[in-house]
């Protein structure tokens, strides 16, 4: 039996990232009664610090000042809203798409087949705004992409397993017309999708 792995390039979580991904978690938040003011608090930023100057923000990465990050700033954003809001990581991650995570998105969206913006995934998903890292196991005539959110805080790694594994699903569905077909399923302290390997 022939397996192709593809495994991330990053060891953790513990990377720096754009300021995108907390642009969508603050309009989610809004949309939700949470203000900008009361979701940062704790992370050192001022609405200001992330706002697209030409409006309110509503495109994906258009007009972002602060350009990074940290993702211990992230993370605490992600715990105001849990704590505010319980367990809405999969309704954060319907609001992400390919375009989202600017440069890297439109590199996986520019890729020639799936299987070449699965290797830049994981290649370089320093790029990205995930915490629960992806790795792919393609054997059997099937890809299995699994999210382990073993290294994740306990506190909030439901959370942020949910978040990024639709957030996944959603950009691997963008990346051909009419969708791979993946299915979504959830494990304990993780998730996978699942997916028939010719479509890569």
């Amino acid at each position: 039996m022939s397996v192709l792995r593809l495994d991330p390039v990053a060891a953790d979580w513990d990377f720096p990232r754009s300021a995108t991904g907390l642009q969508v978690l603050l309009r989610f938040a809004e949309d939700a009664g949470v203000t900008p003011q009361r979701a940062l608090v704790g992370t050192g930023l001022r609405p200001a610090d992330l706002l697209d100057p030409r409006g309110r923000g509503r495109g994906p990465g258009v007009g972002v000042r602060a350009a990074e990050v940290t993702a211990a700033q992230e993370l605490r954003v992600v715990r105001t809203l849990h704590r505010l809001l319980g367990e809405v990581g999969a309704a954060v991650g319907e609001r992400y798409e390919a375009a989202t995570f600017g440069a890297f998105g439109y590199a996986l969206l520019a890729s020639r087949t799936v299987l070449d913006a699965m290797s830049f995934a994981v290649g370089f998903i320093d790029l990205s705004h995930a915490f629960a890292l992806p790795t792919a196991e393609i054997a059997d005539g099937q890809v299995v992409v699994r999210l382990s959110g073993a290294k994740l805080p306990a506190d909030v790694r439901r959370f942020l397993v949910e978040r990024d594994v639709v957030a996944v699903h959603r950009v691997l569905e963008g990346l051909v017309p009419g969708g791979v077909g993946a299915v979504l399923t959830y494990a304990e302290a993780g998730a996978r999708l699942e997916f028939d390997a010719d479509q890569l």
